[in-house]
């Protein structure tokens, strides 16, 4: 559909400011203030023009390139001035578009996408304005009163009814629609969801302060995603405690064999008329083969020959096991820089060795140890296997980190009182984050790495 309204964007801004002097110039990053929504403003190709509305013919020279002059009186300046009176007057003069925007300039964030949406849906006659609202799952009340909850029934907050509270960032009306009502919300808005990060509103100096520590912030990256706050807790441990041995699960973390297992497993189930389906075997995963089989309500009196077709199985199907090259190349650089490397397992050893070469080869120098390998027969979430690994690097377990992604590789880390890392790109999302994780093998390389270099220069 072709857009036949004219559409104009206009930003109220003056020098002076009474809370935070000088603010809409304060310099944000690399750029003043309020060359943010500016330049927000002019990707967007459904505007006609945008207006900077002040008194001070001066400030246009500030302002990016293609901003035009809506001027005011220097009387429209003041305090006690309302906003509609200061909004009337630009209206007024704006009489050649049929839709106005509104945005402001300590609204930094807003972006072009919001906006646009907001455009759209005005000119599409569903709408008679749009407004930026932020959503707000929390225990509200107005007047004294709840407004989204009764407290003798608490709900948890992501089961409450949301409250939509307008951020300022931008409003979208017809202007034809704001001289009758003298409104810039009318009767049928369309609220358009903005994050946090854009919903930043600077009025206080402690607003610009949060505005600045916003400017790395990606909402799609999830850029600041609590992990930081674990990473640099357990880093600072982990320094301070001088790390000597990295030891690594190996299905999961180092290796992808998922498929594999569920072929396996499958082939076994059939053959033995198993019916027990491969997401019940999953759960267990992390677990000595036996100790699983048992789990998962095998017949004692077919365990060990259902365990033996299914390592079978399992060498039939090696080629489709995939590795996490990251992590193969971490381990190779963590052991040439110095560190004591293991691997703790609950493979049957052969298998394990067979996997281990094949990354790493036959003289790597890596401590590998499996079920078999245990005097107590213990595998995880015992401690035992963990702590051979120590023993047999001659290090303490206040020296080692294990990495690994079942809760069992959890459980043995901590009963055997080593530092744990979650790798969560393997096979289960544990509940509880009150240990380091990582999504993906790229960042926890680059943990272990930040771990190396800081010990490195402490030296």
């Amino acid at each position: 559909m072709i857009n036949k309204k004219k559409i104009a964007a206009f930003v109220p801004i003056k020098l002076n400011s009474r809370r935070l002097p000088n603010k809409n110039f304060l310099n944000l990053g690399n750029r003043p203030l309020a060359h943010y929504i500016f330049d927000t403003l002019h990707q967007i190709e459904e505007l006609d023009s945008v207006y900077c509305y002040t008194s001070q013919s001066q400030i246009i020279k500030l302002l990016p390139d293609k901003t035009k002059l809506l001027p005011r009186p220097a009387n429209l300046d003041g305090d006690d001035v309302s906003g509609n009176q200061l909004f009337d007057y630009a209206i007024q003069k704006l009489s050649n578009y049929d839709v106005i925007v509104l945005c402001h300039p300590t609204g930094p964030f807003v972006e072009a996408e919001s906006l646009k949406q907001g455009i759209h849906a005005v000119i599409s006659d569903d709408y008679d304005c749009a407004i930026a609202v932020e959503k707000l799952r929390t225990y509200a009340w107005f007047n004294g009163k709840p407004l989204n909850y009764e407290p003798n029934k608490m709900a948890q907050t992501q089961d409450l009814q949301p409250v939509f509270a307008e951020t300022s960032g931008f409003y979208i009306f017809e202007r034809e629609k704001y001289k009758k009502t003298k409104s810039r919300v009318g009767e049928k808005p369309a609220f358009i969801e903005v994050n946090r990060r854009e919903a930043v509103d600077i009025d206080y100096p402690s607003d610009f302060a949060f505005a600045e520590h916003m400017l790395g912030y990606d909402e799609k990256e999830k850029a600041l995603s609590f992990d930081r706050f674990f990473v640099d807790i357990v880093k600072e441990k982990a320094i301070h405690g001088k790390i000597r041995h990295y030891s690594f699960d190996l299905d999961g973390v180092i290796i992808d064999s998922i498929e594999v297992m569920e072929k396996s497993w499958c082939a076994v189930g059939g053959e033995y008329n198993l019916e027990i389906g491969f997401d019940e075997y999953k759960k267990h995963i992390g677990r000595p083969l036996h100790d699983i089989l048992k789990m998962i309500g095998v017949p004692d009196t077919k365990i060990d020959s259902v365990a033996k077709s299914y390592s079978a199985q399992t060498r039939l199907h090696k080629d489709a096991i995939k590795s996490y090259p990251e992590v193969v190349e971490a381990i190779k650089v963590l052991k040439k820089d110095g560190y004591l490397i293991s691997i703790v397992t609950s493979k049957p050893r052969e298998r394990a060795e067979e996997i281990v070469e094949g990354l790493f080869g036959k003289d790597s120098g890596i401590v590998l140890v499996s079920p078999e390998d245990l005097p107590s027969k213990r595998g995880k979430p015992a401690p035992d296997p963990i702590l051979l690994a120590c023993c047999l690097n001659g290090c303490d377990p206040q020296e080692t980190i294990y990495i690994g992604d079942m809760d069992v590789d959890k459980r043995a880390a901590k009963r055997a009182a080593v530092h744990f890392v979650h790798a969560s790109w393997g096979y289960e999302e544990l509940p509880e984050l009150d240990e380091v994780w990582f999504g993906d093998a790229k960042s926890l390389c680059q943990y272990l790495y930040e771990i190396s270099n800081a010990q490195s220069k402490e030296v």
